[in-house]
């Protein structure tokens, strides 16, 4: 189960309880972290012993009533699910992630953790800046020399074609791969987005887990 969530709810944190009421869940069965924009995954087995976490920007979990929350305003809200094996994983993906490679860790992660093919795995990628808002001071000197390819006119880069790339390369099919294309910056009036608001903004959310 997934579910992604808008400005019609507020804030996806301070506004917890009305998004579980929408889903049916209980707002003490919701996960989430203090995102850093690194590459740490959170492994969950069994059900955690506290709700928030620090500098972790990935969930990857086969227990069942477990779900995890990713706040995101422009940065992509990512979830991957195994039909077979039950598994779910459930990613904060900015710029720095995608330098990272976290959604590479994170499908290699849910192989060597849960013996996940990657090959079954169905990735649904959220609202997020995109490539017709993505503009850098100067994107030959903020990113790595292999993002070249992502570049386009007017400083700015293609992060939608490198997430799916980066699965892709991990083992992920491309026809498994759903993304919103919808970009929070030219639908402000209904996301949040940080580049069109600037401080004060709110956070859409991510809902994912196992039923």
């Amino acid at each position: 189960m997934f579910r992604f969530f808008g400005k019609e709810y507020g804030d996806a944190v301070f506004n917890l309880p009305a998004l579980c009421a929408e889903i049916g869940i209980s707002p003490e069965d919701v996960f989430y972290a203090e995102q850093t924009h690194s590459k740490n995954i959170y492994v969950a087995k069994e059900r955690p012993g506290q709700q928030k976490f620090e500098d972790f920007d990935a969930f990857i979990s086969n227990v069942p009533g477990l779900n995890f929350l990713i706040k995101v305003a422009d940065c992509q809200g990512i979830s991957l699910f195994d039909p077979v094996l039950k598994v779910v994983g459930a990613v904060h993906n900015g710029w720095r992630g995608s330098v990272q490679n976290i959604l590479g860790e994170t499908v290699s992660s849910m192989r060597s953790e849960f013996g996940c093919d990657p090959s079954r795995l169905l990735v649904y990628i959220s609202p997020s800046l995109g490539p017709c808002c993505s503009e850098f001071s100067d994107p030959s000197r903020e990113l790595p020399s292999d993002f070249v390819k992502y570049f386009l006119p007017g400083n700015r880069v293609d992060f939608w074609g490198c997430s799916h790339d980066q699965l892709v390369d991990a083992g992920v099919l491309s026809s498994n791969i759903e993304n919103s294309k919808l970009c929070t910056v030219c639908n402000s009036d209904r996301l949040f987005s940080y580049r069109a608001e600037g401080r004060g903004y709110g956070r859409n959310g991510l809902i994912v887990g196992l039923e």
